[in-house]
């Protein structure tokens, strides 16, 4: 598990842990299932934790909205079909009047589409009925991720977000694919790879219970052949889960900057651990943790674009590096921003602690190689071997961090791994 920094700069006071009198302050999970008997099993699997969840219990979806107009819950578990009102109508009431709740889907064995239809409402998904473990684990970590924002302008602003832009070139390439009768499960799943956006939204549906079935799945071309090609086309043609980038919006640094980067970073940190001999599940881990570190960066530069801007100008004049601009502007960096939604989509604990923490890996509580590891110097590297943000302060690899691991003596090996993947992926050396 990972631990969360303290933020500073934030706007709003940070949420208190512990009630008025001393207490930890409880969570508040609201379950909406139209079937008592439902209800009834979800009561008793979370008997054990009433000393630290407040659960409130309601079987219609109207119920549910009159409880959260008396008081605020963190999570919010519906089923995805109920008579008076629709999981789907429910949830789109939920996102437009109380956005910063977590909202899981409770989904039945026959409700593909009902679920890809809740793909720009619903944060996470449960199949029904559903792994006991599977619903703490889910419910415990919506709880956990709200430690990574305390601003709650912020986390509004998160907990809405439904999909990440796309590079335009790469999002008319997978339209173009689509359209193509030659189209295929590879050549969709090659595009998809090469996309921040696309790949995160592709795991998050792949990784939920409904589609994954307990696996944990970190290959977007695997992921793509899992949901299959008609599900993909859907998610892109019909359900918009995949959407272009406004690049008017941001001047001061393209969108091409921060995909070549992320690229980058995410073959980096692959090359690198083939040259530690990870095995191929530890190198997807590492592949999509890179390609996904930024996308913090994406998602500021479309919602928040003229405080990202002003961010670029601040560590332009190379006082402080982004990360503490961002803080300085927006209340939070592209690190924490990026780790929060992607905690709240479903993506494994590695990758969310190789987001959080790539700029600062000493304040995590990893003690040996992992995508953190990896992805905190395939970012440096980027930076060293390519002109990205030269005129920002450049990052610097903390060594004192990979000399706790006994790691320190590497770095030269990896480097010399990062000019091979140069050569192999692109080319030409540096």
């Amino acid at each position: 598990m990972f631990v969360i920094a303290a933020q500073a700069g934030t706007e709003e006071p940070v949420l208190p842990e512990r009630g008025w009198d001393g207490r930890m302050a409880k969570h508040r999970i609201l379950f909406v299932d139209d079937q008592p008997k439902v209800l009834d099993a979800i009561r008793r699997v979370l008997k054990p934790l009433q000393s630290e969840w407040e659960t409130v219990y309601v079987a219609d979806a109207q119920d549910a909205l009159d409880t959260l107009e008396q008081k605020p819950f963190d999570v919010a578990v519906c089923d995805t079909r109920m008579p008076s009102m629709s999981g789907t109508e429910l949830f789109k009431k939920l996102k437009q009047r109380y956005p910063t709740v977590v909202r899981v889907a409770l989904s039945g064995h026959s409700e593909r589409e009902t679920v890809l239809s809740q793909a720009r409402t619903a944060h996470q998904f449960l199949i029904k009925p559903c792994d006991p473990a599977d619903l703490v684990a889910i419910v415990a970590r919506a709880c956990r991720m709200g430690r990574l924002l305390s601003s709650p302008r912020l986390r509004k602003m998160i907990t809405e977000v439904d999909t990440i832009p796309s590079l335009p070139s790469l999002y008319i390439e997978l339209i173009r694919e689509i359209d193509s009768l030659n189209s295929t499960v590879a050549s969709i799943g090659g595009i998809v790879s090469r996309d921040p956006g696309m790949t995160a939204k592709i795991l998050q549906l792949v990784n939920s219970a409904f589609f994954s079935r307990g696996r944990k799945i970190l290959n977007p071309g695997h992921a793509v052949s899992l949901l299959g090609l008609d599900t993909v086309k859907a998610l892109a043609i019909s359900i918009h889960a995949f959407a272009q980038f406004d690049v008017s919006k941001v001047r001061e640094m393209t969108l091409e900057d921060i995909w070549s980067h992320s690229l980058a970073v995410a073959v980096f940190a692959k090359w690198i651990g083939v040259s530690e001999g990870l095995d191929k599940e530890a190198l997807d881990h590492a592949f999509v943790s890179g390609l996904l570190h930024d996308v913090g960066m994406l998602v500021l530069a479309d919602k928040m674009p003229l405080e990202f801007e002003e961010a670029i100008r601040i560590a332009a004049q190379g006082e402080v590096d982004m990360s503490e601009a961002e803080r300085q502007t927006v209340g939070a960096s592209h690190a924490e921003l990026g780790a929060y939604l992607l905690g709240l989509w479903g993506l494994p604990d590695s990758v969310i602690e190789a987001l959080a923490f790539h700029h600062s890996p000493a304040d995590s509580r990893t003690s040996r190689l992992s995508p953190l590891t990896l992805v905190h110097v395939a970012n440096v590297l980027a930076q060293e071997f390519y002109t990205w943000q030269t005129e920002q302060k450049p990052a610097e690899i903390d060594e004192t961090y990979l000399a706790s691991l006994n790691l320190l003596h590497r770095l030269d090996p990896w480097r010399d791994a990062c000019r091979a993947a140069m050569r192999e992926q692109w080319g030409y050396a540096c």
